[in-house]
């Protein structure tokens, strides 16, 4: 399709993405419940669910490899064939191949300042980043050799992490008191900038649109002796980071104090482990009154399905098993089963069968590219997209006679969500067109500028 055409479908108001792949059917192939276990009693766990056979398998990891996971199971993530299971009080990281939990690989994270690493994210495609709370830094590991290469300083107890425009952004708790997010260079492993938000972020989260949202608990008005001063709580929030300027564009009051949250993109709704599951529009920016589901959740995430749901991690007490409840997007209780103790955290497995699908409703298969913020814009834009695999991307931006104005990105970028800027200062006011390329792959868009 030459550039003309590609203009002509454009002015029509309609964006194609150019992949090679047909849409695929995505079905729920199992999921695998991270469970924290008892704190000093090296029980964590985990749970394995067969969807195909609704079938329960208890202490799988140990199962596998004829040891404990360890102690205090916090969070885990699904890189390439592997699954990268971050326990906290045994200050590591297990490296299991994600389709039967077989160990590859044990990562030690140096506790000599208490350590307790906690979230771990890819930054690109030979490294991942480690949160560690006590020890007020980040590991960073080599993914190829599954070892520490590097630990670099942050401040205020980090937590959650992620990435976009280049940059990785992290949530400072500070125990519950601290009030910033860390702005660190990933190639240089350098703390570079502190943005302030509310009391207490602990999650951190990429919108679709590249913006960044900080989940921020509040202050559960306890003083340093545990005496509860009513004047010293502050509650829920949630700050929205403009990731190239570094600056919060918006704050969104949620009330009580929310412990964490995750968007759904086919439907552009966030929602928030609020005492229950509260929902908040990403659109109006409007958080619900009343909660989807009314009961106490230890923990939760999405079955990101063509027919999504929710599920909750139940925790009746830290001695004795939890339970895992399957709730439709309405917040209807479905299915559960039962897990280890402490539900803490839930990893998806997918299995995807290619369906036929007209042209214009095909989907990116490798990228995404996103509408840019704002739009209209005068004179700088910020334009979002996204990679499912590291690779090669050229952003461009054509004038409507197909004339290339300017490259606004050109490299080698890693998986994930990325942002960039661009700056139309010398520019007349009109539509113009986005080209995003990618692993073979092609994207386009439109923006206007208005003087």
């Amino acid at each position: 399709m030459n550039i003309l055409l590609r203009l002509y479908i454009l002015s029509l108001g309609i964006s194609i993405i150019f992949t090679g792949p047909a849409m695929a059917q995505k079905a729920l192939k199992g999921i695998y419940v991270i469970n924290e276990g008892a704190f000093l009693q090296g029980n964590a766990s985990v749970t394995g669910y067969d969807a195909g056979s609704a079938t329960v398998t208890q202490n799988a990891f140990f199962a596998k490899n004829g040891r404990p996971l360890g102690d205090v199971a916090n969070s885990a993530s699904i890189i390439d064939d592997y699954l990268y299971i971050v326990v906290n009080n045994s200050h590591a990281v297990e490296v299991v191949d994600k389709n039967d939990l077989r160990s590859v690989a044990r990562i030690e994270i140096d506790d000599t300042n208490g350590g307790s690493p906690r979230h771990l994210l890819q930054v690109d495609e030979n490294r991942a980043f480690v949160t560690n709370l006590f020890d007020n830094s980040i590991s960073v590991i080599d993914l190829t050799t599954n070892t520490v290469t590097n630990t670099f300083a942050v401040t205020g107890f980090p937590e959650g992490l992620v990435m976009a425009a280049g940059k990785v952004f992290v949530a400072q708790s500070g125990l519950g008191g601290g009030n910033s997010v860390a702005v660190v260079d990933p190639v240089a492993m350098e703390l570079t900038n502190t943005i302030e938000v509310g009391d207490n972020p602990q999650v951190i989260r990429v919108h679709s649109n590249g913006s960044v949202w900080v989940l921020c608990t509040g202050d559960y008005g306890f003083d340093e002796s545990f005496n509860y001063d009513p004047d010293r709580e502050t509650f829920g929030e949630i700050h929205i980071i403009d990731p190239a300027e570094e600056t919060t564009i918006r704050i969104i009051e949620i009330g009580g104090h929310p412990t964490d949250m995750k968007f759904h993109g086919p439907t552009g709704t966030l929602y928030v482990l609020n005492n229950g599951i509260q929902v908040v529009n990403t659109e109006t920016f409007e958080a619900g009154d009343e909660k989807l589901i009314n009961r106490f959740l230890n923990s939760f995430s999405i079955i990101d399905t063509d027919e999504p749901m929710l599920i909750g991690g139940i925790a009746p007490d830290f001695s004795s098993g939890g339970r895992a409840v399957m709730f439709s997007m309405e917040g209807v209780a479905a299915d559960s089963f039962a897990t280890g103790i402490g539900p803490r955290d839930f990893v998806m497995m997918y299995t995807e069968s290619p369906v036929s699908v007209r042209d214009d409703q095909e989907l990116p298969a490798a990228l995404s590219l996103g509408q840019n913020y704002p739009n209209p814009f005068n004179p700088t834009t910020v334009i979002p997209f996204e990679l499912e695999a590291a690779s090669m991307v050229r952003l461009s931006v054509f004038d409507v006679t197909g004339g290339r104005i300017a490259i606004v990105a050109d490299g080698n970028y890693a998986a994930g969500s990325h942002t960039a800027v661009f700056n139309a200062s010398d520019l007349a006011s009109g539509v113009y067109i986005i080209r995003l390329e990618a692993g073979g792959n092609v994207a386009v868009g439109k923006m206007m500028l208005v003087r």
